[in-house]
């Protein structure tokens, strides 16, 4: 019927004292009537300005939705995580066949941060080979738990650093203590794809000691329990949690040698819609109350 009323008031808007659009208007109601009534011309004019009222009334409920989307999405904050860590840290499972972070202080730590922020967070799980390549591509707008020595520092933006963690060497109670790195010579270590290990990269580029890359420090760390490398490097922290957690490490120990102390942070990645004012702003607030101190004891 609307469709209808607009062919009628259109065909009789002008001339409409003319005989021939008069003759026609009459044809038209026999078609239409009872349906359409004999509208006057007034009559049509207040319809045509109804049915543009509409039109711009639905034109502006458009772009409020669309305004409201694009702040909807200003609201959300995209963490990026390696797959690489393990538990206190991160805890990964595949959820219908996609790789989900469930537990650990990454998790924790984020969704506090977003609170913080006035934010929902959602996250980016990726590979650690893979890590640059998503952060060029504009995928994320924070990544936390890292270190400038371990990624392009250069597309971070670094507010204050949030804790230090340190690495050590664990190896079999039947293996000696590792005192030095010259007592590795000859020996096998489980480390990390694509993690760089500063005081090591001599002696594994001259093949004074085996480098055994796992994918994830979970699989070095599987490795290791099965004797299928002589020592791992091991953050000390981690090595607490499996002491405390994993009846598997009951036969390993930690060497008193700290091969690396590291300041962790949650840098803004360049571009990302947080700002590293916003950022360090929660952070700080989130520190003083010694927020991440708690999660990650909850974990030990």
């Amino acid at each position: 019927m609307p469709l209808g009323i607009f062919l009628y008031c259109r065909l009789t808007r002008q001339n409409y004292g003319d005989t021939t659009t008069q003759k026609f208007s009459k044809r038209l109601s026999y078609f239409t009537s009872p349906l359409i009534p004999i509208y006057t011309q007034d009559t049509c004019m207040s319809i045509q300005r109804t049915l543009r009222l509409l039109l711009l009334v639905t034109s502006l409920l458009a772009i409020s939705c669309r305004a409201e989307d694009i702040e909807s999405s200003k609201k959300t904050i995209r963490f990026l995580v390696s797959d690489a860590w393990s538990m206190p840290f991160g805890k990964f499972e595949k959820i219908n066949n996609q790789t989900k972070l469930t537990s650990g202080a990454i998790k924790d730590w984020q969704e506090a941060l977003a609170i913080k922020l006035g934010r929902k967070s959602t996250v980016i799980i990726v590979p650690f080979v893979r890590v640059a390549r998503t952060i060029s591509g504009q995928e994320a707008d924070v990544e936390c738990f890292i270190s400038p020595d371990w990624v392009p520092a250069e597309m971070f933006e670094w507010p204050s650093p949030m804790f230090s963690i340190e690495e050590q060497f664990v190896g079999d109670t039947k293996h000696a203590i590792i005192i030095s790195v010259d007592d590795l010579i000859g020996k096998s270590v489980g480390t990390v794809a694509g993690y760089h290990y500063p005081i090591l990269e001599k002696l594994f580029k001259s093949k004074s000691i085996l480098r055994d890359d796992a994918p994830s420090e979970e699989s070095a760390y599987q490795k290791q329990i099965r004797n299928r490398t002589d020592y791992m490097v091991m953050r000390s922290v981690d090595f607490a949690y499996r002491k405390k957690s994993d009846p598997s490490s009951a036969n390993l120990n930690i060497s008193p040698l700290i091969i690396s102390k590291t300041p962790i942070y949650c840098a803004r990645i360049k571009g990302g819609s947080v700002s590293l004012k916003e950022l360090e702003a929660a952070q700080r607030l989130l520190l003083s109350s010694k927020t991440f101190e708690k999660i990650l004891q909850s974990y030990l």
